[in-house]
């Protein structure tokens, strides 16, 4: 038999599989540490931090940071630099990243609105920059696992989502705020084997 961490994943394998196709989900408990001043990290006091993260190396248009930076520009109009929030966008292996990725790093850094916290942080560090935010989001075009959500919500902080894949299993109108989204086809480039395939555009106004 053949383990799904998600009951997407599962319904995606057993289309393929001429096996079972368990649903094992992943063990999602952990103590939280102790939290650290915002300073650690640069980020501002007294704004309300949104929080994103995400490996270049996982398919950056999968990911979608850029759209999340646009729909918190729609949120906060042409007063965003100086709203009282910001988006802190926590990234790994930036100096990995494709012609593509390079871009999207770029246009984060020029972004006045976009705290990015670029560097390895061990397992402790990346839950305690979480907890020096006050919401999470994630504009994903499509998650696995989504376990970036799953964190989030174990620590207590509200969560705004794509409604769409892995995440839709934890992210309901009663536990969050999912996003809304309609179905376009992976563009060339953009992931392997996209040829056929679909994901999310998530609705940047709604979000």
């Amino acid at each position: 038999e053949v383990w799904a961490p998600t009951r997407f994943v599962q319904s995606m394998l057993a289309r393929k599989l001429n096996r079972p196709v368990v649903h094992m989900p992943l063990q999602l408990t952990f103590a939280a540490p102790q939290p650290v001043a915002r300073a650690r990290w640069g980020l501002p006091e007294g704004a309300f931090l949104y929080y994103f993260a995400f490996d270049f190396l996982s398919f950056v248009e999968r990911k979608n940071p850029l759209g999340l930076v646009r729909a918190f520009h729609v949120a906060f109009g042409e007063a965003a630099s100086q709203a009282k929030a910001r988006l802190v966008i926590k990234t790994l292996n930036a100096d990995k990243a494709n012609a593509r990725g390079r871009d999207i790093l770029d246009a984060l850094r020029a972004d006045p609105c976009v705290v990015l916290v670029d560097e390895t942080l061990s397992r402790e560090e990346t839950l305690q920059l979480m907890i020096c935010c006050d919401a999470v989001t994630s504009l994903h075009r499509s998650e696995g696992l989504g376990l970036l959500i799953a964190e989030a919500m174990q620590l207590g902080k509200p969560v705004i989502a794509t409604d769409y894949s892995a995440t839709t299993e934890l992210l309901s109108h009663e536990t969050g705020w999912p996003v809304d989204f309609k179905l376009v086809p992976v563009g060339e480039g953009e992931y392997p084997f996209h040829q056929g395939q679909v994901w999310a555009q998530p609705d940047e106004v709604h979000a």
